[in-house]
């Protein structure tokens, strides 16, 4: 329950779904080449990955297990696990929930960006994905909140046995003070000063976290050292956009930097004289 409600399972799957898993992940080229249409030309570090809805789109040529993998994230059973586990949690965080969009046990549910079934309360996602390359020592994102559209997150790592690159593990951070909680740029911590790293969890093999999203579910990913392999996970995410477009809470941003004060009278006379002598010259 702390720093904010989440499950760290470093063993996820069996052995056996873990290994056809990880020995038929789809090839870097594939992810990108699924993910054009959104980043056509992902740069070193980056996240790319393929939606739920291409996954389904491209079945005839993904891995049948990968197929059945993402349907079954994306499907109402898998949504009643993550009840069953944090339903206590997403009701204490937002008490007035399930008068806004319904009974969380009864809730119907489609796949994130369907035309044909993203019209319920809940819309699922499971994103196969990788960060890119890198040449450089870099993190692909630091300490944030995801979109407050989010009710919850998971990351299953398929970290290859050959990578031999440090960091980019997740680091889960706590607010120092409550009362102060400010982000820039959206979603970005406004400054590291304010909150303090509780934890890190290992990206290792077969490695799982997953947590319900708050504005108090502060994570980030650590450098990672060069590699010239990717960096595999994969995101599953459910969101509530459809009855509540505004999302579960808001995260304040920091004021604009403010003008500078106005030059006294001398000082602008000053310039002036200093202007018309340049000119002069």
């Amino acid at each position: 329950m702390n720093p904010f409600p989440y499950i760290y399972l470093p063993s996820c799957l069996p052995d056996d779904i873990y290994r056809e898993l990880n020995e038929s992940y789809p090839s870097d080229d594939l992810i990108c080449s699924l993910d054009q249409w959104r980043r056509p030309a992902p740069g070193e570090n980056e996240r790319v990955d393929i939606s739920a809805i291409s996954m389904l789109k491209h079945r005839d040529i993904l891995p049948q297990i990968w197929v059945e993998f993402v349907e079954y994230h994306t499907s109402t059973e898998f949504f009643l696990e993550v009840v069953n586990l944090f339903g206590d949690s997403i009701r204490h965080y937002y008490p007035d929930l399930e008068k806004r969009i319904g009974n969380l046990n009864q809730l119907e549910t489609g796949v994130r960006f369907c035309e044909q079934t993203d019209c319920h309360p809940l819309s699922l996602e499971c994103q196969v994905g990788i960060n890119t390359p890198g040449t450089q020592t870099s993190t692909v994102i630091g300490p944030h909140c995801d979109s407050p559209e989010e009710l919850y997150a998971a990351l299953l790592y398929f970290k290859r046995a050959e990578d031999q690159a440090e960091g980019g593990n997740l680091d889960l951070y706590d607010w120092k003070n409550q009362r102060r909680k400010l982000f820039r740029e959206k979603y970005k911590i406004a400054d590291d000063s304010l909150i303090k790293k509780r934890l890190t969890i290992p990206s290792t093999a077969n490695t799982l976290v997953m947590f319900i999203n708050t504005i108090d579910s502060v994570h980030g990913v650590t450098p990672r050292s060069p590699s010239s392999l990717s960096r595999r996970l994969v995101n599953i995410i459910g969101e509530v956009y459809n009855p509540i477009p505004e999302g579960l809470y808001d995260r304040p941003q920091v004021p604009p930097a403010t003008a500078a004060p106005p030059q006294s009278l001398p000082v602008r006379l000053l310039h002036k004289v200093k202007s018309k002598l340049r000119a002069l010259k």
